[in-house]
């Protein structure tokens, strides 16, 4: 949808669709409103979305999520009224994945998105359920539209659309119980910057290079083992039977370390259901066990999920390993398995007893903080240690404000009533870390 007549017959569908007693909309946006604004932040908006404001400026039954879609003068930068969200997502890991899977938009997964482009989006929307409509000006598909996303802090990451229209109607769909597709031309790519829309001469990144697997197959028999390792990663990104069956293959003849870690983890990274199974069969193995269960983590479907929350559950050697990938993906069911491993050190793999309290916090959520806050008064000294190591970080990096203060809050309370003077200490590191309050980090 990229007319104002086109947008108009849309509203007034979705109108109906939430059984709007009044108009949910509001008169369009004026060309000069328009013109004013992509002034002031340094861009021209994309073609759905600006033609969706010459038909309404804002609209108040958008989602179930996320319900009022701002007037043109109030959308401004992500990161000028949201940095505690910059700040959370600036540690997470780097993408792996092609970019023909990563532009799928109807198979990806919403932890699969780049963190970086955070900080440069426009928001466009209030904050509802504690999410938010994000147009990402570092994705530019060949028509002009931005990538679109539903950003939120109980998503592991984003739910990524090809354009704003593209959002719209899976919202319309979702509302009215019709149906839905992603508007995606097989073949077709956009372009993603490397700098940000205020540079006059943004740098593209370079297409990604497309390796086949004969040739992948040649780099394998390789002398050199970098070469070898490098191989073994293209073959878990093409992602066939083929390719799969060779990589299982290869761990029968290859003898370099190195590039055995590298094909386990590609074999993750191939995503097929079978390599659960495949390298669950590995994570007793002495040189391998660990890359195996840490593959496991980061894939992506329910098996996998549950192959990682069994090795939790039984204090796995591994489990350190297993909990961050699945912090990450905000798998909440792994929470009460961590607390067990902090509450029962002999449950679990030696030495770890105060990295549980950590774990718990990597999930920076609210169930997080409600899983360690009972054991800020254990009266065990280790296990108290453990979880206010959590409550510190929490109070440093929570997903959200509210998780932060009342984290905060806990601490400050602690010093005064601690016995502990090594934990006090502790504590007061904590403390001392944090921003002033109503301050800059």
């Amino acid at each position: 949808m990229t007319t104002t007549e086109g947008w108009k017959s849309f509203l007034s569908q979705h109108a109906s669709a939430v059984n709007a007693t009044q108009w949910p909309g509001a008169p369009a946006a004026a060309l000069d409103q328009i013109v004013q604004t992509e002034t002031r932040l340094g861009i021209q908006l994309p073609p759905s979305y600006r033609s969706f404001l010459q038909a309404s400026n804002g609209w108040t039954q958008a989602s179930r999520s996320v319900p009022i879609l701002l007037p043109i003068e109030k959308i401004q930068w992500f990161r000028k009224a949201h940095r505690e969200w910059i700040q959370a997502y600036q540690f997470s890991p780097a993408l792996d994945l092609p970019e023909s899977e990563y532009f799928d938009y109807a198979n990806a997964d919403s932890i699969q998105f780049h963190p970086k482009h955070l900080q440069h989006t426009l928001s466009i929307s209030e904050i509802g359920d504690d999410g938010v409509i994000l147009l990402n000006p570092m994705v530019v598909w060949p028509d002009g539209e931005w990538e679109t996303w539903f950003f939120a802090n109980w998503l592991p990451g984003a739910q990524r659309f090809r354009s704003f229209a593209d959002w719209f109607e899976h919202e319309h769909a979702d509302l009215a119980g019709g149906e839905f597709a992603h508007d995606v031309k097989p073949g077709e790519l956009p372009i993603v910057y490397l700098d940000p829309p205020s540079k006059p001469q943004r740098r593209i990144r370079p297409r990604e290079k497309v390796h086949d697997f004969k040739t992948v197959i040649k780099s394998l028999k390789s002398e050199n083992p970098r070469t070898r390792q490098t191989a073994a990663k293209r073959l878990g990104r093409i992602r066939t039977v083929e390719s799969f069956q060779t990589l299982c293959d290869l761990l029968k003849t290859e003898q370099d370390h190195y590039v055995r870690m590298e094909i386990i983890e590609s074999i993750g990274r191939a995503g097929r259901e079978s390599a659960v199974d495949f390298l669950s069969s590995w994570t007793d193995d002495e040189e391998l066990g660990s890359n195996a269960a840490h593959a496991i983590a980061t894939m992506t479907s329910e098996k996998a999920a549950t192959a990682s929350l069994r090795l939790l559950a039984a204090g796995h050697q591994h489990a350190p390993v297993v909990a961050y990938p699945l912090s990450q993906r905000c798998e909440n069911r792994a929470i009460p398995q961590l607390v067990q491993l902090m509450t029962h050190p002999d449950s679990g793999p030696q030495h770890f007893h105060l990295y549980w309290g950590d774990a718990i916090a990597e999930f920076g959520n609210v169930e997080a903080f409600e899983a360690l806050l009972p054991f800020a008064t254990h009266p065990d000294i280790k296990i108290r240690t453990s979880a206010f190591r959590g409550i510190g970080l929490l109070a440093f990096a929570a997903k959200k404000a509210v998780i932060k203060s009342s984290a905060r809050e806990l601490l400050e309370r602690s010093l005064q009533t601690e016995t502990d003077s090594a934990l006090r200490e502790a504590i007061q590191r904590s403390l001392d870390i944090l921003p002033k309050r109503g301050g800059k980090i």
